[in-house]
């Protein structure tokens, strides 16, 4: 480990030298007698030095035939500095990037926005580049589940330099198992006032009618799995926006037309003209046969202009915008407050939509 030297010492009765070594208190291995005044022997790294004087003092030639060990290895890293250094700089590197969060994976809905999950696990310690030991995987699970109140589960896992964040849906799947076992209750995932109850198991303890807030306590599994579903009227506020004026194309009525015959890319035929138009569109059509192309060209003058939207159309896009996303099935009510400007038509919605609020967690 430390080093070692395989030495060959030359010279009138080897066994002097190997003698007077060992009265030395030098320890030698594999000791052996290679030829009438050869003898060779295994000694430390450390010790080579003491040999090499005790050799030159009885007149004895000395030869390192083999050497190994991390001494040696280090001896000749260090007459290369450069190299040391930056094999001792990438281990550092490797050292730290191995105890930091690279990659974040995102296991979730397609529907359900990916960006406001990593913000909100980024506030508990889990983004690229932060230190895995400070990252709060319980707390970023929680703060998960408070932010997606649709969602029923949020696990975050973190092995190696991944991070993952997996969310699962609240409805349950028709080949979902329960575990009746295991300890859970059931809690409001938002603000409402209960409008159905299915409860089969656990204590239920709020009925239709009732005014909920987020986070109270619904179901009761009193130390099993509390298996109900509860719905709520939901109140929420959405804001849309559309353009008041569009730009559209018009053609001028102006074009330009070209015939070319090539063979290859040699013109045979035609004149290729500069176009004279500012904003165009252009087609380009080519018959081949063989070598020979027939490139026909159209170029068609354009312009650009800006029509006014009309106020009804402009409303209906914005609250089409507002409303994107949500479930035509579960909207109940809604009015709308428009606001206007020169170059845009705002919508703000206050709605009130059904929705499943149940949000069941494990003891």
């Amino acid at each position: 480990m430390m080093g070692y030297a395989r030495c060959r010492a030359e010279g009138f009765s080897p066994e002097r030298f190997t003698t007077a070594l060992t009265e030395g208190r030098i320890r030698l291995t594999d000791v052996r007698r290679t030829g009438p005044v050869l003898m060779e022997f295994t000694v430390s790294a450390a010790a080579l030095p003491r040999i090499r004087r005790q050799a030159e003092e009885m007149g004895y030639r000395l030869e390192v035939t083999r050497c190994g060990g991390l001494a040696w290895t280090m001896g000749r890293l260090w007459q290369r500095k450069t190299l040391l250094i930056g094999i001792l700089g990438a281990l550092l590197l490797l050292t730290g990037i191995s105890e930091r969060i690279l990659l974040i994976e995102v296991q979730a809905p397609p529907e359900w926005d990916e960006a406001e999950i990593l913000n909100v696990v980024a506030g508990y310690g889990i983004a690229p580049g932060l230190r895995r030991a400070d990252a709060d995987r319980n707390g970023a699970a929680e703060a998960v589940l408070t932010a997606f109140p649709e969602a029923a589960w949020c696990g975050v896992e973190i092995y190696g330099v991944k991070a993952t964040v997996r969310l699962k849906p609240m409805t349950p799947g028709p080949d979902e198992v329960i575990d009746w076992n295991e300890p859970s209750d059931l809690f409001a995932a938002a603000d409402g006032i209960v409008t159905r109850i299915e409860a089969a198991a656990g204590r239920t303890l709020v009925k239709v009618g009732d005014r909920v807030r987020k986070g109270q306590l619904l179901v009761d599994g009193e130390g099993k799995a509390a298996v109900a579903r509860i719905w709520a009227d939901v109140w929420e506020t959405r804001c849309g926006a559309a353009l008041t004026r569009r730009t559209e194309i018009v053609p001028t009525g102006r074009e330009l037309s070209e015939r070319e015959l090539l063979i290859g890319e040699t013109v045979v035929t035609g004149k290729h003209e500069e176009i004279p138009f500012v904003h165009y569109e252009k087609t380009v059509e080519e018959k081949r046969l063989g070598s020979l192309v027939w490139r026909m060209t159209e170029v068609r003058e354009i312009v650009y202009t800006e029509r006014p939207v009309e106020e009804e159309t402009a409303k209906k896009l914005a609250l089409d915008r507002a409303l994107s996303g949500v479930e035509p099935n579960t909207l109940k009510e809604y009015r709308a407050l428009y606001g206007k400007t020169d170059d845009m038509m705002t919508a703000e919605v206050f709605l009130c939509r059904e929705i499943e609020i149940g949000q069941k967690k494990k003891r």
